[in-house]
């Protein structure tokens, strides 16, 4: 009975989560009620206040559990050989998921909130930039160990690959000035990209 009660609770977890994440990108963190996500998700306001205390902390929630929803495959640098191949693999990667329309708005909405909610750009960035970077960092330090690279700094190699990544077209949308990267030019700027990268820490 204990088994179903709680089978039926994380369902409803589930529920609330997929509903709330839903509405707080289609109609905006403000414009979002817990009433509208209680009715989206086919559930009692209080049960979705049984479960989260505040709308800020579901959608704390909602952003770390986004984020870790997203695929990102550690490096396995055990030789050299296809190393160049792994990072423009992981770079295209988060290249995609920085571009998505999901990924702005929460980007945007962390910093409008930067002073009065600094915890939901705190969560954003450890879920996201902030675990894609340390992945980076992780790899890069197991490249710094072959004969074939010159990485003396693996934690401000990563960051400065992860900027190359962004590019400037990162910033513009950021800023709203600039329109979608389409995938053939984002796919030909990140390669060129870790090329760049390559080149300079790669002794051979």
């Amino acid at each position: 009975m204990e088994v179903k009660r709680n089978i039926r609770s994380e369902q409803k977890r589930k529920q609330i989560v997929d509903a709330a994440g839903d509405l707080f990108i289609s109609n905006g963190y403000f414009e979002t009620s817990m009433d509208d996500i209680a009715q989206r998700a086919d559930v009692s306001k209080q049960t979705v206040y049984a479960h989260f205390g505040s709308k800020d902390d579901l959608f704390t929630y909602c952003v770390e559990h986004r984020c870790a929803e997203i695929e990102i495959d550690r490096f396995d640098f055990t030789s050299a050989k296809d190393a160049a191949q792994q990072l423009l693999t992981f770079c295209l990667r988060v290249s995609e998921v920085m571009q998505s329309a999901e990924a702005l708005y929460v980007l945007r909405l962390c910093i409008s909130q930067a002073d009065s909610h600094p915890q939901l750009s705190k969560s954003f960035y450890t879920a996201g930039p902030g675990r894609f970077a340390q992945i980076l960092c992780d790899g890069l330090s197991q490249l710094a160990l072959l004969p074939q690279w010159n990485i003396d700094c693996p934690q401000m190699a990563a960051e400065q690959l992860m900027v190359l990544t962004k590019g400037m077209v990162g910033i513009r949308r950021e800023l709203g000035v600039g329109g979608n990267e389409s995938d053939p030019k984002r796919i030909e700027r990140v390669t060129r990209a870790v090329e760049m990268f390559v080149n300079n820490y790669r002794t051979e």
